[in-house]
């Protein structure tokens, strides 16, 4: 390398030392640092590339000069003369900082100098390195800025701020602490929070305590803690992890509580009085709830959970379409939103069903208001007046009774013999309504675990004849290590003939589920037999009802291969029960298509009539024999395979047409497929819906 342009008769290494030039310089290439070699005047002597380039000149520039040429001011070489003589006299390595000014740009450098020794054990040259470190200055500067600001807040903030080693150890506390516990920021610093937590409370904070070590996140935990004075308050501390940016090792934790005491009183001085009114309401015989504007329910009484026989917890959250028949749900949820709109307290009376049928409420319903008196929410207090219906309707029949006796005795004579084979005919309905509702629900419970238990049991044997196959995998081993075992194995296989019961095992389940699934339509059938239609009385067009009606079965025609069709005329409204109607349809379409082989037609029709409609279903199947066509409607009738039909669908079709003034005939002509005509009035006196005996 390079030394001073003099020559070498200037430079102290010219005798008895050769250096190594390109080593040397590959060597300090590589660093970013600025690297000089001086003699005690101050002459450099060698440069690397990164020295030269800071001061925007070549190596071969830079030799031979001296630090004043360079431009560094006074100052600076002053400061690097007596760094420089220190280092000569001394013979020891040292460090410290100048400023440099180079291209206009003004920096902080680190400045290391490192004697080195000629071959009489003096200093000859300083090796001088310069590192730029104005970033991590400025860094330091920011960071103590930032430190200073964090200070003024902590010491400022009525919250009390600490921050804490891992283990929880305080390592700082802001003054607040003074005012909240009482100590002075002296006294906690180097003791563990847990001196001070309640003990009921030390659970959750150890508990929090673990989890922010785990985790990222901010986490908020209340607890109790013991003063000074030894009373206790309620803190919330917002809690979070700095971690090291290299390791994510916790390096401090850092808190920020605050005294919630009057708050947690508050809440408990809230709770109490929630818990009173609740007492109050609970003892009370009426049904009481509270449903926010959305309806969803917000409080009920004790009563509401024992009436309906529905857990509180359950109902809380729930809108009365969660809970109730839709029908029901509509008009309750319609009267909430009247109260709502009206803003006034408003009486209804409201159908809701119970295990023995629909019940009528007088409801008293009524706006809960926010402070700025908007509402919020609908308070009701509902009474069953089933009961008292009932007397006033009963009332209301023996007057018209009482009536009628006073224009003729004869009269009220014959009527009371007809209210005497009205009670009797219904004292049998109730009792065949009690025997069905017995049997279904007692047929239903061993139903429901024994479908259950079957279908568990699909599942565990379907494992079994895993397992087993694994084991008969395992035959060549067992041969060879315990053949005897082997041997018996084989021989209790061939007892119980163990391929044949693997395979009957799947056709066993099959015909039980079947099985199953035959009782199950058997009850539903009961069911639909007896059971109240929950729709309302009202003018529909039927031509909706047959469309939907229709696209529900219709998949059920296609997995038979039976071509479905609808030819719909269009018709004016008729009075009835449209859910009723669309059940007769579905029981004869359902009929139609079991009637009619794979490839043949199943058609709707409609088209109105003098002062009403007809529906006709016609199916391309074999007929009925005459012999039977005058049974077809009796219940439990039925021509079909047992197991496959119960006999109830026509019977209850013809009741449901009967009860609306209709009528329901049939034509039909053996191989050459039947049609059910059904005749309905556009007007007819409101009606019941088909009684119920479930």
């Amino acid at each position: 390398m390079d030394f001073a342009r003099d020559g070498n008769h200037n430079n102290p290494f010219s005798a008895g030392r050769e250096w190594r030039t390109g080593t040397l310089d590959a060597v300090l290439a590589a660093t970013p640092d600025c690297v000089y070699l001086c003699d005690r005047a101050g002459t450099i002597l060698y440069v690397n590339v990164s020295g030269a380039r800071h001061w925007g000149l070549e190596r071969e520039e830079v030799l031979g000069m001296t630090w004043p040429e360079l431009g560094i001011p006074h100052a600076t070489t002053e400061a690097l003369r007596l760094q420089r003589e220190v280092v000569f006299d001394t013979g020891r390595s040292l460090v410290g900082e100048v400023e440099l000014t180079a291209q206009g740009v003004t920096s902080t450098w680190q400045t290391m100098l490192t004697p080195m020794q000629g071959e009489a054990g003096s200093v000859e040259v300083v090796v001088i390195a310069f590192r730029d470190i104005s970033n991590s200055k400025r860094a330091e500067l920011a960071l103590r800025e930032s430190e200073e600001k964090y200070r003024l807040l902590a010491e400022n903030s009525t919250d009390m701020i600490s921050r804490h080693d891992p283990d929880g150890t305080y390592l700082y506390i802001s003054p607040a602490c003074r005012a909240l516990v009482g100590y002075e920021p002296e006294e906690l610093i180097g003791r563990s929070p847990y001196e001070f937590v309640h003990s009921d409370d030390q659970l959750e904070v150890a508990t929090t305590h673990e989890q922010i070590l785990e985790s990222t996140e901010t986490s908020t935990v209340v607890f109790r803690v013991h003063c000074k004075d030894d009373h206790l308050i309620w803190l919330e501390s917002t809690v979070r992890t700095i971690r090291d940016p290299l390791t994510d090792e916790v390096v401090e934790i850092q808190c920020a509580s605050r005294d919630i005491s009057a708050r947690k009183e508050a809440e408990e001085a809230l709770r109490e009085s929630q818990e009173q009114l609740q007492a109050i309401l609970d003892n009370s015989t009426a049904v009481i709830y509270v449903k926010d504007a959305d309806g969803r329910y917000i409080l009920v009484n004790r009563w509401y959970e024992t009436l309906f026989k529905l857990p509180r917890d359950w109902i809380l959250g729930k809108t009365d379409h969660e809970i109730w028949p839709r029908d029901q749900a509509d008009a309750v949820r319609a009267n909430d939103r009247e109260v709502l709109r009206k803003g006034k307290p408003i009486a209804f009376e409201e159908e809701i069903p119970h295990s023995d049928g629909l019940h009528t409420y007088i409801s008293i319903k009524f706006p809960l208001r926010t402070s700025s008196g908007s509402p919020w929410a609908v308070g009701g207090i509902s009474s069953d007046i089933t009961d008292r219906k009932r007397t006033e309707e009963q009332l209301l029949r023996q007057n018209e009774l009482l009536l009628e006796a006073v224009r003729s005795e004869r009269q009220a004579h014959d009527a009371l013999k007809r209210a005497e084979s009205q009670l009797v005919h219904a004292e049998k309905l109730s009792a065949l309504g009690q025997l069905v509702a017995g049997v279904a629900h007692e047929i239903n419970n061993p139903l429901a675990f024994v479908t259950s238990d079957v279908s568990v049991l699909r599942r565990e044997v379907g494992h079994l004849r895993d397992l087993l196959a694994l084991c008969l995998e395992a035959s060549d081993t067992l041969a060879i290590h315990r053949p005897e075992l082997l041997e018996k194995i084989r021989e209790r296989a061939e007892r119980i003939d163990l391929p044949f019961m693997l395979e009957n095992l799947d056709g066993l389940l099959n015909r039980s589920s079947e099985g199953l699934r035959r009782i199950r339509q058997i009850v539903k059938d009961l069911r639909d037999f007896a059971r109240l239609d929950e729709g309302d009385f009202k003018e529909v067009n039927l031509n909706d009802g047959v469309a939907s009606t229709v696209n529900i079965i219709r998949g059920r025609a296609r997995t038979k291969g039976v071509d479905l069709t609808t030819d719909l005329a269009p018709l004016p409204n008729v009075a009835c029960y449209p859910g009723e109607v669309n059940q007769v349809l579905l029981n004869l379409l359902s009929n139609a298509i079991d009637a009619t082989d794979s490839g043949g037609r199943v058609t709707v029709h409609t088209h109105p009539v003098d002062s009403g409609v007809e529906i006709h279903v016609t199916d391309t199947g074999k007929g009925i024999d005459p012999a039977i066509r005058h049974k077809i409607f009796d219940p439990f009738f039925t021509t079909k395979p047992v197991g496959e039909g119960t006999g109830l669908g026509l019977s209850i079709s013809y009741g449901i047409v009967r009860s609306h003034g209709g009528t329901i005939d049939v034509e039909s002509e053996p191989g050459h497929g039947t049609t059910f005509i059904i005749r309905l009035p556009l007007k007819t006196t409101e009606v019941e819906p088909t009684t119920t005996i479930l």
